[in-house]
């Protein structure tokens, strides 16, 4: 076994409506699958209610690659399925005007697809680091752009949430976030509105960089709005399967608890390779919420 909403009142709003956070599942391992057609959405689906899953959280391109939201709304909640949240990609941190333009049609996109979808949330990122571009042009690009999504995103019920992020599953292998490193997605995240805009905390992100996870959420915690609970090893990119990496889930899900968070936990399943390694993340990830949220009165 594996060793053992607005964004300023995201840690009361519950997604499963009780006292616990909603589990969901973000089959990270699986978007390139569904782009190539290897895989389809519907056993997807199948394979999230056989593992007990009521939500799911989707990557834009898997969406767009099997004929869009109104489809794959229609099969899902056939499945007993709701989104959770829609990850994106977006790339605001190119400061030419041709690009900024290109970013508010692509967020404008985004944030109607995942409307459609029904999902409450929407993962963001600062975008893509490019040579020649300063940090202070490419933060002033990055926040003009997320401010004007989170404006489109309010009429439409949708929430922003900031992972703090290394790379995107659709970026090629040598693009990197732009706000990769923690003082600089802290800074991003203190100049966006505070009403608009929460924190998608990703609890592996934070090793790539050899960050403390649980110190940096120490520092947004009154922020967070969603979490994805992925493992990694210490100064490593790969993914670790669930609880064999070096996260500290149990320092993490004590202080969430503690906060009051409610909201959604989504599964990373980034490293699995069969239906039994999913289940046995799956039990981990239950067992380690249980006791978090059990010990808070």
């Amino acid at each position: 076994m594996p060793r053992s909403m607005p964004a300023t009142t995201a840690t009361l709003t519950s997604a499963s409506g009780g006292d616990r956070p909603a589990l969901t599942w973000f089959p990270v391992r699986l978007i390139r699958g569904v782009v190539r057609g290897g895989v389809s959405l519907r056993q997807i689906a199948a394979d999230a209610r056989a593992l007990g899953f009521e939500h799911i959280e989707l990557h834009e391109a898997m969406v767009l690659t099997e004929g869009g939201a109104a489809d794959t709304r229609a099969m899902l909640n056939g499945e007993g399925l709701d989104v959770s949240q829609l990850t994106t990609g977006t790339d605001f941190a190119n400061p030419a005007s041709e690009a900024r333009r290109r970013s508010a049609e692509e967020a404008r996109r985004l944030v109607a697809l995942a409307s459609a979808l029904g999902a409450p949330n929407i993962r963001v990122v600062a975008g893509i680091e490019r040579a020649g571009v300063s940090l202070e042009e490419g933060m002033r690009s990055a926040v003009e752009g997320l401010s004007a999504m989170s404006e489109m995103a309010r009429p439409l019920g949708v929430s922003l949430r900031l992972e703090n992020h290394f790379r995107d599953r659709m970026w090629s292998e040598n693009e990197f976030d732009f706000a990769r490193e923690p003082e600089v997605w802290l800074r991003l995240l203190a100049e966006l509105p505070k009403d608009r805009v929460s924190v998608n905390f990703d609890t592996g992100q934070p090793m790539v960089v050899r960050a403390d996870p649980v110190r940096l959420l120490d520092r947004v915690i009154d922020r967070v709005g969603y979490v994805h609970a992925g493992d990694r090893v210490w100064g490593r990119r790969e993914h670790s399967a669930l609880g064999e990496g070096d996260v500290e889930f149990a320092a993490i899900f004590r202080r969430l608890a503690r906060a009051g968070y409610r909201g959604y936990i989504s599964f990373e399943d980034a490293a699995a390779e069969s239906r039994a390694d999913v289940a046995r993340g799956v039990d981990y990830l239950r067992s380690r919420i249980d006791e978090a949220w059990r010990a808070v009165p």
